[in-house]
């Protein structure tokens, strides 16, 4: 076993990339003009036999940028399904079809219904659901930032319980890395993002 072979199985060493080599200088399709580092996913015995001419990985991004992307599209998405749902809900108790969400958008069946709404009460919980539903799509579709921070602070419970699910790593296509040394944060592997590196970018 020649020198090279040797080191990609027995540790790793600074310079020559193995499976689980972490790497500065990857791409993330939604982050642009961030810091971006790369976690090789090629197993181990292809590389070392020099089987393949591009090495996989996947990407990383520090946490603070991915709160300020996926994160906050993540907690905009389930405030609108917390919204749909509360209307579902609102509908059902007023004696209205819950087939209306398949049928029409939310503006609408709010609109159509509220006339017929006389308990004053009634009309602003109706309207609240409107709101902040309206809220998550619009941030969804444009990333107002003074959006994003009145979803905060009206739905802090679900901001709150998402950020615990990022801590336990309970989110589908994302896992938490602590970072490598003591005075780094943390980073976040985009698991579903898997792009590929020439070899002779490396060596």
């Amino acid at each position: 076993m020649d020198r090279e072979r040797q080191i990609y199985n027995n540790r790793p060493v600074l310079g020559l990339i193995n499976q689980g080599s972490i790497f500065y200088g990857g791409i993330a399709e939604d982050y642009p003009d961030k810091n971006v580092w790369g976690l090789v996913i090629t197993p181990r015995c292809d590389i070392a036999n020099k089987k393949v001419p591009t090495f996989h990985y996947l990407p990383m991004v520090k946490l603070s940028d991915w709160l300020v992307v996926d994160f906050k599209n993540m907690f905009c998405d389930k405030v609108q399904k917390e919204y749909r749902g509360k209307l579902k809900a609102f509908l059902k108790e007023n004696c209205f079809s819950e087939e209306l969400l398949n049928s029409f958008p939310i503006d609408s069946i709010v609109a159509k219904i509220l006339p017929l709404i006389k308990d004053p009460k009634k009309s602003s919980r109706l309207l609240e659901i409107k709101k902040y539903y309206s809220l998550a799509c619009r941030y969804i579709e444009c990333e107002i930032d003074a959006d994003f921070k009145e979803l905060q602070r009206k739905c802090s419970s679900i901001y709150k319980k998402l950020l615990e699910e990022v801590v336990r790593n309970d989110i589908a296509g994302f896992y938490l890395l602590e970072g490598w040394n003591s005075s780094d944060e943390s980073y976040v592997v985009l698991l579903r993002d898997i792009k590929r590196i020439r070899k002779d970018v490396f060596f």
